[in-house]
This record gives structure tokens, C-alpha cells and sequence, in this order.
């Protein structure tokens, strides 16, 4: 495979560290925004208002990360229903009961998600005050 060089993809020497640098700063500020909008803070955020169906708090956590340019993965509903299986009362893999930021106010299987507000608030301090 033969190598372009710079000016083969018209970049001068001097440009290509002002190119490099953009590049890393807005992959920079891309992992930033990542990071400061997890999963988790979404669906708190999602699930607020009261208990809400699963398939609506994917498509409201859906449509705020694409409002703010992040990316949604193929397997995106997995990814959330993992987050909330890891933090849910109702899964083996989550917490103690009275731990869970999360549960289902009609039962394990019936499409419908809550958060425990205070639990939640508590969290979301916690974290907050790591830095």
C-alpha cells in the first residue's frame, strides 16, 4: 500500500499540526461530552417525571444525545438495559433492594421503569463531589 504524504491530500507541513491539533481537540471535547452524559444520568433524567415505559425512555434518552451530537450504538437499547439491569432492584445482577436507584412499579417484565428519587439524588451528589 503506498503512503500519501501531506501535500498528496493538500496539507502543507505547517498546516498539518494545526489539522493534528483541531482533530485532537474536538476528539477531545467529543470523549468530554461523553462523559459528562452517561447512561445513567439519562435515565434519571428520563425517568423523573414518574414511571415511564421502557421504550419511551429509550427514545427520550435517544433524541437528547443526538441533540447534543453524540453518537447512538448499534446496540444502543442494550446498552441502556444493561445500565438499568446493574442499578435495578428487579435483576440479579443490581444492587440490594434498598440500594437500587431503579425498579419496575408494575413488576419485573412489564416494559415499565422508575427511579427512586432519593437514591438518585443521593448518587448523583456522590458522584458529583468526586470531581
Amino acid at each position: 500500500m503506498e503512503k500519501l504524504s501531506l501535500e498528496d491530500i493538500g496539507l502543507g507541513y505547517g498546516q498539518s499540526i494545526d489539522v493534528c491539533l483541531a482533530l485532537y481537540e474536538a476528539a477531545k471535547a467529543k470523549k468530554r461530552l461523553r462523559d459528562e452524559n452517561p447512561y445513567i444520568a439519562d435515565l434519571i433524567r428520563a425517568l423523573i417525571p414518574g414511571p415511564t415505559h421502557r421504550r419511551r425512555v429509550l427514545d427520550i434518552m435517544e433524541k437528547r444525545r443526538m441533540e447534543l451530537g453524540l453518537s447512538i450504538p448499534p446496540r444502543f437499547d442494550a446498552a441502556v438495559q444493561s445500565v438499568y439491569n446493574r442499578f435495578s432492584a428487579d435483576s440479579t445482577l443490581g444492587p440490594a433492594r434498598d440500594e437500587a436507584l431503579f425498579y419496575s412499579p408494575r413488576g419485573k417484565g412489564s416494559g415499565y421503569w422508575a427511579v427512586n428519587t432519593d437514591r438518585a439524588l443521593v448518587w448523583l451528589k456522590a458522584r458529583s463531589q468526586r470531581g
